[in-house]
């Protein structure tokens, strides 16, 4: 099989052809040194010739119809398309592509190799669903694993504007509750006459627990959510989810709708998810720096929820640069906090992404060490003020 390689290497077509036994036979490396163990999990000549860039092999493979869909051995089963990612062929992805080769796994191994234009390739031309399971990962979960900073934050992005794009394609007519129905046209007049003719209804809900308050919220909805308000809405009902209309705004990054309900006299501020977090944690899943400026006058950047991790481990987890540095700000910040797992935020990064808290972690380290000097020096003035009486 050795000289199929070095055929293969060399882009020897007619060696290639008078080696191979059809164009689909699989190459066995047999763990040789002089081989990339990549190619070690017997990989079809058509995956060969494209980790090598043979361009004249390659051609011949797909003109003679090899089989693109033939997986290779090893654990992730790579098919020559996943190899295109490997050795950075952008040219030799697209006619894998355009001849119909599946293409799912392609963005795990893009995070894999760590092959941003690969990566937003496949992004940019909707190739791949980012949410998918894949080798019992996403691609977020698998990015994050590997510490792909600038891959987690496009993920990010892209998963939060799929989803906001999901709910502006809800079908309103889908609720039988003819006040949700007009809540969610935005159709402020329908929603006036039915509170008119039975208030009562101000506090129902749908079939996921949601009233109309907290669904004006989930939308952006202020107008309407101050009209909810002053019919009486309570915004602090929790639905299914175990949140409130405070948590699913932070959630969804809707700041004009944070910035009206933290006005209100009635709002629980403090009122916790269902799995114990506060709507600080869930602004520093967002990410917006704006909304956790909101909720720092009234929030504690160290409280821990169910997992025990804080806002900062959220921010960590989840790279989120501008809200770190807001959370490192707060006097009083503890970044050494341990949740169940035994991890303290920063356990959650990259060493790289880390570098820039590294003067703010050593400030506060620092203040912390005067203030233990400054208890224990008033203490012992204290105790000799105590002793002299």
């Amino acid at each position: 099989m050795i000289d199929l390689y070095y055929a293969i290497q060399n882009d020897l077509v007619d060696t290639m052809s008078g080696l191979m036994e059809s164009v689909d036979t699989v190459f066995e490396a047999e763990n040789n040194p002089k081989i990339p163990e990549i190619l070690f999990h017997q990989p079809t000549i058509l995956s060969l010739a494209t980790f090598l860039c043979s361009q004249k092999c390659f051609a011949y493979l797909i003109n003679n119809k090899a089989d693109l869909n033939r997986f290779d051995h090893s654990e992730q089963e790579m098919l020559p398309i996943h190899f295109a990612i490997a050795s950075n062929n952008l040219s030799f992805f697209k006619v894998l592509v355009s001849k119909g080769s599946i293409v799912k796994g392609s963005l795990y191994f893009a995070v894999k190799f760590n092959n941003i234009q690969f990566f937003n390739y496949i992004l940019s031309n909707n190739l791949e669903n980012p949410q998918d399971i894949v080798y019992n990962t996403t691609a977020l979960d698998y990015a994050k694993s590997l510490k792909r900073t600038e891959m987690v934050k496009a993920l990010n992005e892209l998963i939060s504007k799929e989803n906001s794009q999901n709910e502006e394609k809800e079908i309103v007519l889908k609720h039988e509750n003819p006040l949700i129905n007009a809540v969610l046209a935005n159709d402020s007049k329908t929603v006036s006459k039915i509170l008119e003719k039975d208030p009562s209804k101000i506090n129902s809900t749908d079939d996921k627990g949601n009233t109309a308050f907290l669904l004006a919220s989930q939308k952006n909805l202020v107008e309407m959510m101050k009209l909810l308000y002053e019919k009486g809405a309570d915004v602090n009902i929790l639905n299914k989810g175990g949140r409130s209309a405070l948590h699913e705004a932070c959630y969804k990054n809707r700041l004009e709708a944070v910035q009206y309900l933290v006005t209100l006299p009635t709002l629980d501020i403090k009122i916790k998810t269902a799995n114990g977090r506060t709507a600080l944690h869930c602004a520093s899943k967002c990410g917006n720096p704006e909304i956790v400026k909101l909720l720092l006058h009234d929030l504690s950047p160290n409280f821990q929820d169910d997992d025990g991790d804080t806002p900062l481990h959220i921010a960590a987890n989840n790279q989120h640069s501008d809200v770190i540095h807001l959370l490192l700000d707060v006097p009083g910040v503890k970044f050494n906090i341990r949740n169940k797992g035994g991890r303290a935020a920063f356990d959650l990064c990259s060493h790289k992404f880390l570098l820039p808290f590294r003067p703010k972690m050593n400030e506060i380290i620092e203040n912390a060490r005067e203030r233990i000097k400054e208890k224990k020096e008033e203490k012992k003035k204290n105790r000799n003020q105590t002793q002299k009486q």
